[in-house]
């Protein structure tokens, strides 16, 4: 996740904060308050910690405050891990963007689809997983190589019944099992997941295409980019509705704002 601007028209402003992780911090890692008990260790309700996704749906980001500047792990000379919230140790500090309504860029993760389970009906897909009424109105991209309708983009106009997605308008090559799709909200929508990296991943500016819709997050989309290979451009309904052509390197981005933030005001 990247800095893009501010809704105040500021500059970034930065300030070095305490932060907690059993492994890393890394850069362009969307940061929250921790919530363990003060006694407790860790974080103690003291330090930043990760946005992941085992904090998403209600949670997810609560007290956000921006993103980290610089990688801080097990190995810093103030390790990331040291619980010293508590104690007279030294503390683990990292660069962090503090703004209130700053607006961050963060890449769609590709490579993280799902499988269409079923594939009989011209459009209509059956994901396993989705729930029920959470998908309306999201972009639907065939992300897979080897499919029928591999490349295509579509819009879900309905989600009524868990798993089964109605499409706007059917691909021009009907999906088969092996097509793969990923989930992309329109603009003013909830962010499906984010992903605050790990030991083994450091996917740290990447959004998840989750299959669960966090109806309830506190991080919002305000606007939606599709890259063709061409520049990164807006994606709008109106233009860029196509059947099938999309290159294999198309990628997609959000700038994201946090509706809950620790240097904020609570927006909603």
């Amino acid at each position: 996740m990247k800095w893009a601007y501010d809704l105040t028209g500021a500059e970034p402003i930065i300030k070095d904060e305490v932060v907690y992780d059993a492994y890393s911090i890394s850069y362009g890692e969307l940061l929250m308050k921790g919530a363990t008990a003060f006694g407790s260790g860790a974080d103690a309700s003291v330090a930043l910690v990760s946005a992941a996704p085992d904090t998403v749906g209600g949670n997810a980001a609560a007290s956000a405050v921006g993103i980290a500047l610089e990688t801080k792990t097990t190995a810093s000379p103030e390790s990331v891990a040291t619980a010293a919230n508590v104690t007279t140790a030294v503390r683990c500090y990292a660069k962090t963007i503090i703004n209130p309504f700053a607006v961050y860029r963060a890449e769609v993760l590709t490579s993280s689809t799902s499988a269409v389970a079923a594939s009989a009906t011209a459009g209509k897909i059956t994901v396993t997983g989705c729930a029920a009424a959470s998908f309306d109105g999201q972009w639907v991209y065939f992300q897979g190589t080897a499919g029928g309708a591999k490349q295509s983009l579509r819009m879900v106009v309905a989600s009524a019944t868990a798993g089964s997605l109605l499409m706007d308008a059917a691909t021009s090559t009907i999906q088969t099992t092996a097509d793969t799709v990923i989930f992309v909200p329109q603009r003013h929508a909830f962010v499906n997941n984010i992903s605050g990296g790990s030991s083994t991943v450091n996917d740290a500016t990447m959004v998840i295409s989750s299959t669960v819709a966090n109806a309830a997050t506190k991080l919002v989309q305000c606007e939606v980019y599709i890259d063709r290979g061409q520049g990164m451009e807006i994606l709008r309904y109106e233009r860029l509705r196509q059947t099938q052509g999309h290159p294999t390197t198309t990628k997609f981005y959000v700038d994201v704002v946090m509706k809950d933030h620790l240097y904020g005001v609570e927006l909603a």
